[in-house]
């Protein structure tokens, strides 16, 4: 069984290891780090809480992908940097990218991490009428954890009750996670629902 101070040494130690080696070993090696090596350590550093660290990955690529866009806007949603997200959203399309259901999962994240409940439903809109994109359960799940965070538990219920998608687990305990943030007793049955 692990304990959250084997965790924490585990991401200390992971974060060196990393670090060593890009630093040391690899760049004294006479080759172009591949893209898709640099977008795992965009992923490792910002796991293991070195925003810093993935930044300098992501800048280090020389034509970023839609997947190395994606990543480190992900990176910036997990830790609440929502200015960052948008800020690089912006950058990604002036590059001539069009945000896929990845890039929108990233952004609703990021606002719901900061409570900005009207911005993140703004782009949760823009998703199919400015980029055709069809919102998954997951982008509902998203946008019923962003009203849940801001008690907005009467939104939630109609959304739940208007789903294009039959609501799965992770649906349901998001909304039963805000009831209870909020103590709010609602009427729907969700006994059998998933």
């Amino acid at each position: 069984m692990y304990h959250s101070s084997d965790l924490v040494q585990v991401n200390d130690t992971s974060h060196g290891v990393i670090k060593t080696c890009n630093e040391g070993g690899l760049r004294n090696h006479d080759f172009e780090m591949d893209s898709y090596i640099r977008v795992a350590l965009i992923n490792i550093y910002s796991k293991c809480g070195s925003l810093e660290d993935a930044r300098v990955m992501f800048d280090r690529i020389t034509s970023p992908s839609l997947m190395a866009w994606n990543s480190i806007m992900s990176a910036y949603a997990h830790h609440g940097q929502v200015i960052d997200v948008t800020r690089l959203l912006d950058k990604m399309i002036s590059d001539v990218f069009i945000p896929d259901d990845c890039t929108l999962h990233s952004i609703l994240s990021a606002f719901s991490h900061t409570g900005m409940v009207d911005q993140g439903y703004m782009y949760f809109l823009y998703m199919h009428s400015m980029y055709n994109i069809m919102p998954s359960v997951e982008h509902f799940n998203c946008l019923i954890d962003l009203f849940g965070r801001a008690g907005k538990m009467y939104e939630i219920e109609c959304l739940i009750n208007n789903l294009p998608y039959q609501p799965t687990g992770a649906s349901w305990m998001t909304f039963v996670s805000s009831c209870w943030l909020h103590t709010f007793t609602s009427d729907m049955n969700i006994s059998g629902c998933y």
